[in-house]
Formats: structure tokens, C-alpha cells, sequence
């Protein structure tokens, strides 16, 4: 294993600031609450954590198996520590998004700290920047205020949103460390065993999150490929010192091979429209999402390429400082154009319009905040008095992503409170658990009516996947018969209007 260093008490402290952050946004302030039948379903039904084609989503390890388990955290916790399931359910949520947050953030801070000459308080400083970045960047009314890290649902967290954020701690991790090289050597076994299981669990996750670690992987090999070409040196001695990259690589491949022959893909790809027509829609909700970018994080881009350029001019100034910075950037921008091509070949062959989602499409814009934030260490690692102005653009990123304003959007598709959700899901389990205490063995539950597929997202399948759900959870004390009996009065009663705009 590369030499590396032990994350220092002062960083420990910082992440744990980020964790407790992160923990109070998605428990207190926007919480994630399950809603659909998809939320309900993942959150009970636990697959084997192995690929296999004939599965609905056959490579989808990661999601299908860590929400589950959430869900049996959840009734451990219920009624040990919470008497509301759906406390429970949220603060579990909350806890491993936090985590995986608090990760990408740790990636990040390993980064920087290994490629430019930054103490440690300046590059946790440009840490916590980055990730306000994530909050800022989608600030805008047009768009409910979404961000880099919000999402429709729970299953859309799970399924996206968290898969990008492993895969793209793995690809700074292995920037900062050269983890990878080391992965079949001699040495820490019990630290290689959860690597490779975190690249396991990363590749066999989602085509949308996984991307980013497979564009990074084929980017890396190639580059030192055409570096041992130039040299001059035998290409047989690159392939064997980028094996573990190489065989990553072939493992994602066969992934997105499974999820080609999968149930949901002979679904979703089924279209009258041509190949070329899907990717020019999938081409136009990118550049839709990208239009809603905030102001002010646009003109930090600018600044940022500006910067970038003045460095490529003046390269021969600087070279010990410069020319490590441009390689780094370099490799970067080719990761995230290539990354960028996939996502909206993979969206034109699976739905045009996810390219319009920024969990969707979290890999290009990850691609792109990492070359900012590379020109912002390079500026306070070359000019150290700019870091006099760091704690004043903390200040202002802040004051620009909590304004007085317009909140953020919470995270559900019904343009509602999550506390709504919230009251919903009580209501549910309120008819369910009077059912169970009157001894009736079937129940007519009354849910939100819907004319969408299938009274969405409140479809009659639900009915035996909370009964199953509150029965292993304890809720109730045993198996209920249900019937969804879709009410417009429970729309009422919560104030839920389908269609309404943000």
C-alpha cells in the first residue's frame, strides 16, 4: 500500500461537524420519507448481493441491499428508541446518507491535501467549500431550489444519489493515494477487505453512479499507457502494475452488460423513436438543467477556466507548481466529457429526460466542481494571502445557498412538506394498526388518489408490501390482508394536489 497519512484529530472533528450537518438537514429540515410503492417495496425486499440476469435490475447490488437493511434498522430502533415508526424509518435514512456525505467530503480533503501544499485548516476550509458548491449550484426559483444532493424520493437516494457519491469517493481516494495499485500486494488485509468491498459494492450499484468510477478507471489506464508509449517503455509493465484497474473495469463492464439483458431494461427500451431523436432530447434536458445553474457559481466557473487558462499560458513560470495542477485538470475535464457522453447515451436509451435530474446526472457535475476546486487550490497554494479571502467566500456561499427566501425544495415529487409525507405515512399505518388491534384479518386502507400509473404512488401492490413491512417491523402483530381503496377525501384531508408545480 502507498504511504499514508492517519486522518489527524482536528480532521476527525471536521468531518464529524459535516456528519452532524448533513445528519440535521435530512432528519430535521428536509427529511426523506418514503412515499411510493417503490420506496415501500425496496425498503422491506432484501436481493442476494449478487448479480444475476434474470433479476429485474440484475447488477444493482448496492441499492437493493443497503435499503433494505435501513429498513430493519429502522424496526430494531422502532419501538427501542422511537414509538413513531416513521421517526425511525427517517433517522435511519438520515444516518447513512449523512455518512456517505461525510465520505465523499473525507475523499475530497485527501485530495487536496496529497496534490498541493495546503495546511490543514485551508483545506478543510476548501472542503466545506466544495461541498456548500453542491447546495449552490442549483439555487434557483425555476428549479424548487434544488440541489446537487436532493432527490424525488427515498429510492431515488438510494438508487442514485449514493451510488455517485461512493463511486466518486473511490476515484479521489485513488487520486490522492493510489489506492488501487496496491489492492493485490502485501499489507493490511483488513483495510483491503473493505476496499474491496466498497469497489464491489460501487460497481455493482448503478450504470448513472458507476459511471464515474468507470470513465476514471478506462481515463487512467489510457493515460499511462500513452505515458510508457512516449517513454518508449514496454506496455506489458503498465498493464500489469494497472491490473486491479483493469479488471475493475471488465467487472463494470459485465455489470452494465446484466443491466442491459435485465427485466427493467426490456422495459425501458422499448421506443418508436430513433436512437439519434432519444439522445438529442436526452442532449436538450441537460442543457435545461444546466440553464438553471445559479449565477453566481457560474461566474466562480468562469473565474475558475480564466484562472486555468492564465496557468496553461504561463506554465513555464511555475513549472514545479504548474505542471502537476494541469495534469490533474487535464485528466479531470477528459473524465468528465467522457463521463457526460455516457450519461446521455445511457438516458436516451433508457429515459431522454433523466439527464434533466441532477441525481442523474451527478457525474458530470462532479466532473466538473472538481477542476473549480483544483484551480482554487492552486490559487491559494501559489498566492498564500488569497487565503485571507477564504473565510469571506465561506461567508458569501452560505448567505447565497440560505437565503431568506425560498427554501430548499424538500424531497418528494408531490411539491409538498416532508412533514406532509410524514402525516401520510402515519395515517397509513394509524388504519393499519386499528385493523390489527379490532382482529379483522383484511382492511380496506384509504391512500392518496392518483390518474397516474396506476394510482401512483399509492398502487394496489402496495398494500402487501406494508402489510409484510409493519409485521417484520412489529407495527403490527401480524399479516393483514389489504386493499388499497384510493380516497380524493385523503388528498383533502392532507392537502396533496397531483400536478402542482413547484
Amino acid at each position: 500500500m502507498p504511504n499514508q497519512t492517519r486522518c489527524a484529530r482536528p480532521e476527525r472533528l471536521f468531518l464529524l461537524g459535516i456528519f452532524l450537518a448533513m445528519f440535521a438537514f435530512f432528519y430535521a429540515a428536509h427529511p426523506l420519507v418514503l412515499l411510493s410503492l417503490d420506496d415501500w417495496a425496496y425498503f422491506t425486499q432484501v436481493r442476494i448481493a449478487l448479480p444475476f440476469p434474470n433479476f429485474w435490475n440484475p447488477s444493482r447490488i448496492l441499492p437493493e441491499v443497503l435499503m433494505p437493511l435501513c429498513g430493519v434498522v429502522a424496526g430494531l430502533l422502532y419501538p427501542l428508541v422511537f414509538d413513531d415508526y416513521v421517526q425511525a424509518q427517517v433517522f435511519t435514512v438520515a444516518v447513512v446518507f449523512s455518512f456517505f456525505i461525510s465520505l465523499y467530503v473525507y475523499a475530497f480533503l485527501r485530495l487536496i491535501r496529497r496534490h498541493f501544499g495546503l495546511s490543514r485548516p485551508v483545506s478543510m476550509l476548501l472542503a466545506l467549500l466544495f461541498l456548500l458548491l453542491h447546495f449552490l449550484i442549483f439555487r434557483s426559483r425555476e428549479t424548487g431550489n434544488e440541489h446537487l444532493l436532493s432527490t424525488r424520493d427515498v429510492c431515488c437516494c438510494f438508487f442514485y444519489t449514493i451510488p455517485a457519491l461512493l463511486c466518486a469517493s473511490l476515484v479521489m481516494l485513488d487520486l490522492a493515494d493510489d489506492l488501487l495499485a496496491g489492492l493485490f500486494l502485501p499489507g493490511e488485509l483488513s483495510k483491503k477487505a473493505l476496499l474491496a468491498l466498497a469497489l464491489y459494492m460501487g460497481v455493482f450499484s448503478n450504470l448513472f453512479g458507476s459511471a464515474i468510477l468507470a470513465v476514471y478507471l478506462g481515463c487512467r489506464v489510457l493515460i499511462r499507457l500513452a505515458g510508457a508509449l512516449r517513454r518508449h517503455e514496454p506496455a506489458g509493465g503498465t498493464l500489469r502494475a494497472e491490473l486491479p484497474r483493469l479488471l475493475l473495469l471488465g467487472l463494470w463492464l459485465l455489470a452494465a452488460l446484466l443491466e442491459a439483458l435485465g427485466g427493467r431494461a426490456s422495459v425501458s427500451y422499448r421506443s418508436d423513436e430513433t436512437l439519434l431523436r432519444r439522445i438529442a432530447v436526452a442532449l436538450a434536458s441537460l442543457r435545461k438543467l444546466c440553464a438553471s445553474m445559479n449565477p453566481l457559481f457560474l461566474a466562480l466557473l468562469a473565474a475558475a477556466a480564466l484562472a486555468a487558462l492564465l496557468v496553461l499560458l504561463l506554465r513555464r513560470r511555475w513549472p514545479e507548481k504548474s505542471a502537476p495542477y494541469l495534469r490533474l485538470l487535464g485528466g479531470t475535464l477528459l473524465c468528465g466529457l467522457l463521463c457526460t457522453l455516457f450519461l446521455v447515451l445511457l438516458s436516451a436509451v433508457a429515459a431522454p429526460d433523466y439527464t434533466e435530474l441532477p441525481y442523474a446526472s451527478f457525474g458530470c457535475f462532479f466532473y466538473l466542481l472538481l477542476p473549480l476546486c483544483f484551480t482554487l487550490a492552486w490559487a491559494l497554494d501559489r498566492f498564500p494571502r488569497c487565503v485571507l479571502l477564504l473565510p469571506l467566500a465561506l461567508l458569501v456561499l452560505y448567505t447565497a445557498t440560505n437565503t431568506g427566501a425560498r427554501t430548499f425544495a424538500d424531497p418528494n415529487c408531490l411539491y409538498v412538506s416532508s412533514d406532509t409525507i410524514m402525516e401520510i405515512d402515519r395515517d397509513l399505518i394509524a388504519q393499519l394498526r386499528e385493523a390489527d388491534a379490532a382482529g379483522l384479518n383484511s382492511v380496506e386502507l384509504h391512500t392518496l388518489a392518483s390518474d397516474m400509473y396506476g394510482n401512483w404512488p399509492h398502487t394496489q401492490a402496495l398494500g402487501e408490501v406494508l402489510s409484510n413491512l409493519f409485521w417484520k417491523s412489529g407495527v403490527l402483530s401480524r399479516r393483514i390482508e389489504v386493499t388499497i381503496v384510493p380516497d380524493p377525501a385523503f388528498n383533502e384531508a392532507h392537502s396533496v394536489i397531483f400536478g402542482q408545480a413547484p
